[in-house]
């Protein structure tokens, strides 16, 4: 088995990961990125000499499935996505429009995605096993980040596709640092169950979609659980002590966890902006109601 990661940030580097995942005549693409760096995608998997069969979709935020359709016409690949999600890849109209609201100039970085052929898109099952060249793929529905969000196992090979399903990743400062993703409308107890029923599965190594692999996997999902659960719990505090605008909240995070302090203060704006205070966003507006 080789996995090939794929670069697909469109600004910077290694925050944004395309996967591509080959045994023997067999690929398969995990995530496709953004539209506007489709080209790198095609590119790789010209320079492997590969056509995927499959697309396999973590969900369609613009970041992981904006390239899916374009890929998907290049080479025939069938698209696979949760049943919430299919729609929104054969006509991406809502998506794009809901998208520009939430993220404003960042959807135009990202580029508007085109409409998938309603034959190459196929809605994925929670638990179905897509058996490829030799490959044991089990599709494992984990909502909480997205309703629509499932995650990808490989049996036998201990390795879990995560998207964004478990935080992120990145490199700060040559340190490893991960924050949960959390933007709204986010959903506390189901990303919870999410990542406790991917902890039962034990794998040994984790692919998030931010950014690379981990290998000690399961360690790192269980270090991840009680990272939510402690910003939820600081975030209810803030709350509960009158501390409700979102950036009051952040502040307020930041300054009693470290990690947050890392990444409220970093001058990447993508890192302090985007990930950082969308994930403190929506997890003000998930507990808003429960302080």
């Amino acid at each position: 088995m080789k996995l090939r990661i794929i670069d697909v940030t469109p600004i910077g580097e290694r925050l944004i990961a395309s996967y591509l995942l080959m045994e023997g005549s067999e690929a398969l693409l995990i995530d496709t990125g953004p539209r506007s760096t489709v080209d790198r995608v095609l590119e790789a998997l010209w320079e492997e000499g590969v056509k995927p069969s499959y697309i396999i979709l973590t969900h369609i935020h613009l970041d992981h499935a904006g390239a899916a359709a374009d890929i998907a016409r290049e080479t025939g690949a069938t698209i696979l996505v949760h049943p919430r999600g299919a729609k929104h890849v054969v006509n991406p109209d809502r998506l794009w429009e809901a998208s520009r609201a939430v993220l404003g100039p960042v959807a135009d970085l990202y580029g508007r995605p085109n409409p998938a052929p309603e034959h190459l898109v196929r809605e994925a099952g929670d638990g179905e096993v897509l058996e490829a060249g030799g490959l044991r793929l089990r599709i494992i529905h984990t909502p909480g980040h997205a309703s629509h969000h499932m995650s990808i196992h490989v049996e036998g090979r201990g390795l879990m596709f995560l998207g964004d399903s478990a935080g992120i990743v990145i490199d700060y400062m040559g340190e490893r640092v991960a924050l949960p993703s959390t933007p709204p409308p986010f959903k506390p107890q189901a990303y919870i169950e999410s990542v406790e029923r991917m902890i039962r599965l034990a794998p040994s190594e984790a692919a998030p979609g931010h950014y690379g692999t981990l290998t000690d996997a399961t360690s790192y999902l269980r270090g991840h659980l009680d990272q939510i659960k402690r910003w939820m719990g600081l975030v209810e505090q803030a709350l509960g002590e009158g501390v409700s605008d979102v950036a009051r909240v952040a502040e307020y995070v930041a300054d009693r966890d470290g990690t947050a302090s890392k990444l409220y203060s970093s001058s990447n704006p993508v890192i302090s902006q985007m990930f950082y205070m969308g994930t403190i966003w929506g997890l003000v507006e998930a507990l808003r109601g429960r302080s």
